[in-house]
């Protein structure tokens, strides 16, 4: 897991790395036209943000759970958290979170000493869950467990529903 850490005057840690201040200013300007004349003028405000870096449990209470989007999502945690390995008509697929903003994606943070743009994991700039630390609970109308939605939802391929067996 990459670890990204600001260092500047704006940005400070409190002594045990758990919180973090960060004091920015906002700049802009008011313009206004009287005839052919813009009158610009510029302003300022300060904002200071404070972002706690321990991450909390989370829990995802989830209305309509035994559905397609349900059903497909607690496969996709599971899983990944099994780190399940699974063949579709075009191949063998390890599990993992492609099309996740938050978790297959970069982000340009600077250039190195040599001028190289320098990518982290868009993950590491804030805390975030990770999908696999999700508490998921819900409850859907048909009242049919996880394995029987799944398999009535159509999404997932034979061998990844087989694999994940009974989801509880």
């Amino acid at each position: 897991m990459v670890s990204l850490k600001v260092s500047n005057d704006n940005v400070k840690y409190n002594s045990d790395n758990t919180v973090l201040t960060s004091s920015y200013t906002y700049q802009n300007s008011i313009v206004s036209k009287q005839g052919e004349t813009y009158t610009v003028k510029p302003f300022t405000k300060d904002y200071e943000f404070q972002v706690d870096l321990k991450v909390p449990k989370v829990g995802l209470l989830l209305v309509g759970l035994g559905g397609n989007n349900g059903t497909t999502f607690v496969s996709a945690v599971e899983s990944n958290k099994q780190k399940i390995v699974f063949n579709t008509k075009d191949g063998e697929i390890k599990s993992n979170y492609f099309g996740s903003v938050t978790q297959a994606s970069t982000v340009k943070i600077g250039i190195d000493e040599s001028g190289k743009d320098v990518y982290v994991p868009f993950n590491s700039i804030l805390p975030l869950v990770d999908p696999n630390d999700l508490i998921v609970s819900g409850w859907d109308i048909n009242g049919e467990n996880l394995q029987n939605a799944a398999k009535r939802a159509k999404v997932l391929s034979y061998d990844l529903q087989s694999q994940l067996g009974s989801i509880e």
